[in-house]
């Protein structure tokens, strides 16, 4: 026989942020008509505050960079108007290495007044809006950033030093327990945030003998002969010669996240490694562009860490969109709303409304392309075996509204 099937209804919200909401679930006793219990649920979407440190590499060879800057250039107009804050710190810091500043304890602060802004930092609140002009125009700017003399990139250090209280002008810059973090981070190589600046011993300057400096001390693969030459298995983070560990210090920048956890972007290379007969890295990938193999940054752990893949570098910021905050993802639904578990996806039979208007799901023959309509998807990284809820118009998801839904739920 089949279980019999209630009604109850389900406020979710379409979250712009990645993660599930904190409020669990209630549960009822229900001995109505169908006699059985029935669950009534409500997740609380965060407020949508974002404070968003982008985290630049401008070594020598960061001008394979210039794409996927842009990109990011583009997508941050979408969140003109809301409160957002944006910083941008490059990821130098001191290193006893021909070309850097030994003694740079914080990373250097582009001042971002030559791009029009009135303060250290981007601010596109609608009543809180600091800057002139059009923001593609002010966030292109500010990310035309002078390339250094600088070999050695150490994002996830610099991120921490611009966010710990040393960078007086970012002092202000995010609101712990009132807002949420971002950090993205872009480079062309991997992850070298030294714990000391002579950690790499007496090595060339250039950007060939740094990376592969950084790989030997920084990176571990089967058989561990980081200098001879062929294709490399089995890498991740090395710890304790001489580089922080990658994972200990993004989960430090994650927990200074305030209201959530807080969300790490990276754009990079793959993990791909090759040790050429000259003792150098070959690029990880070339599709779009020349980027060194990034094994450190790609060992950062989910939820809350989304990565770019080769392939998709110039769109970079939505190749992360799923796992990244500031995107509109969705809320996390209730098992219990499929209906019949021994099918793929979420069998869910569901009424729903958004500030008035009737929402159909997105597979639904009669849907009308031009209006916004619901979809139950998976995002492992989001909401773990439940099923995520989405409200989208066309190819795009829908900023944060309020969407009530009454679904049919299976009764124990």
């Amino acid at each position: 026989m089949a279980p019999a099937r209630g009604l109850t209804s389900l406020a979710l919200v379409a979250l712009a942020a990645g993660a599930c909401a904190d409020a669990p679930p209630m549960a009822i006793d229900d001995p109505g008509e169908f006699a059985c219990s029935v669950r009534t649920e409500r997740y609380v979407p965060p407020s949508f505050r974002l404070d968003l440190l982008i985290v630049v590499d401008r070594s020598p060879s960061a001008a394979a960079l210039d794409a996927s800057l842009a990109a990011v250039a583009d997508e941050l107009v979408a969140f003109e108007g809301s409160d957002v804050r944006v910083a941008i710190v490059t990821s130098e810091l001191g290193a006893a290495v021909p070309g850097c500043t030994a003694d740079r304890a914080v990373p250097p602060l582009p001042d971002p007044r030559r791009c029009g802004v009135d303060g250290d930092y981007l601010d596109l609140g609608a009543s809180t809006r600091n800057y002139a002009g059009p923001l593609a125009d002010v966030v292109a700017c500010l990310l035309d950033i002078p390339r250094t003399t600088c070999a050695v990139s150490q994002p996830l250090a610099a991120a921490t030093a611009a966010l710990d209280g040393a960078l007086p002008a970012l002092g202000a810059f995010h609101r712990f327990n009132r807002a949420d973090l971002g950090v993205l981070i872009v480079t062309d190589s991997d992850d070298c945030s030294l714990a000391r600046p002579d950690a790499l011993g007496a090595i060339a300057g250039d950007d060939a003998a740094v990376d592969a400096a950084c790989f030997a001390r920084g990176v571990i693969c089967d058989g561990d002969a980081p200098t001879v030459p062929g294709a490399k298995t089995g890498c991740g983070p090395r710890t304790g010669a001489g580089l922080r560990d990658p994972i200990a210090t993004a989960a430090a920048l994650q927990a200074r996240g305030g209201v959530h956890t807080g969300a790490i972007g990276v754009v990079a290379g793959d993990a791909t490694v090759v040790v050429t007969a000259a003792g150098a890295l070959a690029p990880a990938c070339t599709a779009a562009a020349p980027l060194g193999p990034a094994v450190r940054l790609r060992a950062l752990p989910g939820p809350g860490v989304g990565v770019s893949t080769c392939t998709t570098i110039e769109p970079a910021w939505l190749a992360m969109r799923a796992p990244f905050w500031i995107h509109p993802i969705g809320t996390c639904a209730s098992l219990d709303l499929d209906l019949d578990p021994t099918q793929p996806g979420t069998q869910a039979v569901c009424t729903a409304t958004a500030g008035g208007e009737v929402l159909v799901a997105c597979d639904a023959p009669a849907r009308d392309p031009a209006r916004p309509c619901y979809r139950f998807g998976v995002d492992p990284g989001q909401c773990g075996d439940q099923p995520t809820l989405r409200i989208e118009l066309g190819t795009a998801l829908v900023a944060a509204r309020t969407a009530e839904f009454e679904c049919e739920v299976t009764c124990p």
